[in-house]
C-alpha cells in the first residue's frame, strides 16, 4: 500500500550544484511486497528523515535494516513531450545517505538523508544553464520505502551516497564563485490553445508595459539576462522596449504572416555591469492598433555570486564542473 506525506525543507547541508543529482538505474522495480509511501515535495534541496518521521509514516524502525531502504523519483521533470524521446520517464533509484545504523537496525539517533528537485529548476543544456518547469505538475513526488525490512539479498539492498574525505589526484583549480541563478516564467496562456507553448503575461488592451524585479543581494560586478517574447502583431509594425537598469533596447516587430501565424517568438541576450542591488526589467509595447499584443514567455538572470558556505541550505551552480575535474 502506497501512502501520501509531504515533508518540509530543512537547514541541513549547503549543496553544490553542477547539474541535477539523479540515479543511475534506468528500469527499478518497486515490488507490490514490502511497505513503501509516496512524498510529496515542495521545494528542492536534502531533506532529513528521523527516527519519529519514520514512526508517523507507519514503519517500525527498529525492525528495518538500514540495507534495505530504496528511494525512486523522476529528479523534476515531466514526461518527455517528444513519444520517440530515449529519456527514460520511469522511477529511477536515487541514492540516499544513512547517518548511523551500522549495528544493522535504525536506532533513535539514526537518520536518513535524501536529496529531491522539484519541478522547477535548472537543467545543462548545450553548455548553458536553462531552467525548466514540469508542464503536467506544480509537485515534486517520490517513492520510499523496502521490499522486505531484512531481506538483504542483493536485489532488494538500496543505493548509497559515499563520503569521500579528500579529492582523488591533485586539485588543477580553485573556485570561488558559483552562479546565482533566477526565473520567471508563469505559463498563463496558450494562445492557440493546443501544443506545448505556453506563455506568461500579455500586454495589450490591459496593460501595455510590465516590469519585474530580481534582487541581487550580493551586489555583484555583472550580471546577464535572457528574455523571450512572443510578439502578435495583427498588420502594420510595432515596437518593443526593454529595459534593464541602464540598458534600452528598442527592437521592431513586424505583423505575422497570416491567419495561421498566431505569433512568432524572439529571444534577447543582455550584459549588464555594475547592477548593483537588483536587475529591473521593464517591458513597454508599441503597437499599431488595438488587436496587436505581446507575450512574454520567460525571464533569465544570471550573476556570479562567491561561495560561501555557512548553515543554511543553499544551491550554487557552478559552470566550471562540468565534466570531470578536481578542484578545491
Amino acid at each position: 500500500m502506497i501512502k501520501s506525506f509531504k515533508i518540509i525543507l530543512i537547514n541541513i547541508l549547503t549543496i553544490v550544484m553542477t547539474h541535477g543529482l539523479i540515479g543511475q538505474t534506468n528500469n527499478p522495480f518497486v515490488s507490490a511486497s514490502g511497505k513503501w509511501v509516496k512524498l510529496e515535495f515542495d521545494r528542492t534541496g536534502v531533506y532529513k528523515i528521523d527516527y519519529n518521521k519514520l514512526k508517523d509514516w507507519g514503519f517500525n524502525p527498529a525492525n528495518i535494516n538500514p540495507q534495505v531502504i530504496r528511494f525512486f523519483s523522476v529528479q523534476g521533470e515531466g514526461i518527455p513531450i517528444v513519444n520517440d524521446s530515449i529519456d527514460s520517464w520511469s522511477l529511477i533509484e536515487a541514492p540516499l545517505k544513512i547517518v548511523g545504523g551500522q549495528d544493522g537496525v535504525i536506532d533513535p539517533q539514526d537518520y536518513i538523508l535524501v536529496y529531491r528537485r522539484i519541478s522547477r529548476g535548472w537543467k545543462v543544456q548545450n553548455g548553458n544553464f536553462r531552467h525548466f518547469i514540469n508542464p503536467l505538475s506544480n509537485k515534486s513526488y517520490a517513492i520510499f520505502g523496502y521490499s522486505d525490512p531484512t531481506d538483504t539479498r542483493p536485489q532488494n539492498l538500496g543505493k548509497r551516497l559515499i563520503s569521500q574525505d579528500k579529492t582523488i589526484g591533485s586539485a588543477n583549480q580553485t573556485i570561488s564563485q558559483g552562479l546565482n541563478l533566477q526565473f520567471h516564467d508563469s505559463d498563463r496562456v496558450n494562445p492557440m490553445k493546443m501544443s506545448s507553448n505556453w506563455f506568461g503575461e500579455r500586454l495589450g488592451n490591459e496593460s501595455l508595459t510590465k516590469q519585474y524585479i530580481f534582487p541581487l543581494s550580493h551586489n555583484p560586478d555583472s550580471a546577464w539576462v535572457n528574455l523571450r517574447l512572443a510578439p502578435s502583431i495583427t498588420s502594420g509594425t510595432g515596437r518593443v522596449i526593454i529595459k534593464i537598469n541602464q540598458i534600452r533596447d528598442t527592437i521592431k516587430l513586424r505583423a505575422v504572416y497570416s491567419s495561421d501565424e498566431n505569433y512568432y517568438t524572439f529571444t534577447r541576450n543582455y550584459g549588464v555591469k555594475s547592477p548593483g542591488n537588483q536587475l529591473k526589467v521593464e517591458i513597454e509595447l508599441i503597437r499599431p492598433n488595438n488587436q496587436s499584443s505581446l507575450y512574454l514567455d520567460y525571464i533569465e538572470v544570471h550573476s556570479p555570486e562567491n561561495l560561501n558556505l555557512n548553515s543554511s541550505s543553499k544551491e550554487f551552480y557552478i559552470s566550471q564542473l562540468l565534466g570531470t575535474q578536481n578542484a578545491v
